[in-house]
């Protein structure tokens, strides 16, 4: 985990693209499932924009280490990137804390896009 203080985390944060930046290296959440997803809305909700509904859109959920079978200990996050027509897609990160959890439950604690 240490390691992912190795690299200049800027790569990941300031550049505006839907792939991986050239010669970024992938430390953190090295194993996960995609999906497809939509966002479908409570018809009486007042938000606008992408939570009025989205009709395409890709989830990813990893654990941010690899885990070890005899350790019951998971770091989970997820990533959700809205597909936009004609600029860059919407994302959202997400996680429950960066020390963990002492469960295989990903879903146990509620996750946050601030840690």
């Amino acid at each position: 985990f240490t390691s992912l203080f190795d690299q200049d985390m800027n790569l990941t944060y300031d550049v505006v693209t839907d792939t991986m930046p050239k010669d970024r290296l992938k430390k953190t959440h090295p194993v996960g499932t995609m999906s497809k997803i939509e966002v479908i809305p409570h018809p009486d909700q007042p938000y606008t924009g992408m939570f009025k509904g989205v009709k395409h859109g890709m989830m990813r959920i990893s654990d941010t280490t690899k885990t070890t079978p005899t350790v019951q200990k998971t770091n989970p996050g997820f990533g959700i990137k809205f597909l936009r027509d004609g600029m860059t897609s919407a994302n959202i990160l997400a996680m429950f804390h960066f020390d963990g959890q002492s469960s295989w439950n990903f879903f146990k604690n509620r996750w946050t896009t601030i840690l």
